[in-house]
């Protein structure tokens, strides 16, 4: 499983925790081929790891997937992880190409939204 799934489960978790609730896993539909590698690379994590079994206490571990052209909250989703791929930058660690006018919206809703280190966006 790739770290950054393995942490964002973490994140969910504890959120889930907190709230003494369950949560479930929203994934962009893509190709049948990819969508059954990543339900597979899910199964392996939650059933065959320590911490994987843990989340599955809060986390219904077999993802829904949808396709985004049908939910709002997808195409919601992919807009805001567009916008940051694009427009987000932290200098030393990811560094890299931006789409200017990307970064100057990134850049003026993270200090709207006071998002600790604003002052380290590019």
């Amino acid at each position: 499983m790739r770290k950054d799934l393995v942490f964002l489960f973490e994140r969910y978790y504890y959120l889930l925790e907190e709230k003494n609730e369950t949560g479930l896993i929203v994934m962009d539909q893509t190709e049948a081929k990819l969508d059954r590698r990543m339900l597979e690379n899910f199964e392996r994590f939650f059933k065959k790891t320590v911490k994987g079994r843990t989340r599955a206490a809060r986390i219904i571990p077999s993802p829904f997937f949808v396709s985004s052209d049908l939910a709002y909250p997808v195409q919601a989703a992919d807009v805001v992880i567009y916008a940051i791929n694009w427009g987000y930058r932290i200098p030393g660690v990811w560094d890299g190409e931006t789409r200017q006018e990307i970064r100057r919206c990134v850049r003026r809703h993270a200090q709207c939204a006071a998002i600790p280190g604003q002052n380290d966006l590019r």
